[in-house]
């Protein structure tokens, strides 16, 4: 845990991947090929941590098709359809992904 300006950030603390809460705010409603242009869209409203993020979504979603595929047909019945769906899925089976999933679930949650 580290302190910022008097309040504690619990990033490395926490369940979720960084931005799986703004996506879910923000842009819930956007198909998922179109994710990243909605938080582009609203980068002034994203954390300082998800900010960061923006950049390498998309190097981030081609690793979970690649590395989470099966785990996602698996464990996740509902269409991976809105925005933070499948990483949300993913995140609540994380005991039960595959290695290379949770692998790469995990680097999704490093800030």
């Amino acid at each position: 845990m580290a302190l910022l300006g008097g309040t504690v950030a619990v990033a490395a603390d926490r369940d979720e991947p960084i931005c799986l809460a703004e996506t879910q705010r923000l842009c819930a409603f956007v198909p998922v090929g179109l994710v990243q242009p909605c938080l582009e869209a609203h980068m002034s409203e994203l954390s300082a941590q998800c900010r960061k993020r923006v950049g390498g979504i998309n190097d981030e979603i081609n690793r979970l098709d690649r590395d989470c595929r099966s785990d996602t047909e698996r464990l996740c019945s509902q269409p991976q359809t809105a925005a933070g769906q499948r990483v949300a899925c993913l995140a609540k089976h994380r005991d039960a992904l595959s290695p290379a999933c949770q692998k790469t679930l995990d680097a999704a949650s490093t800030p």
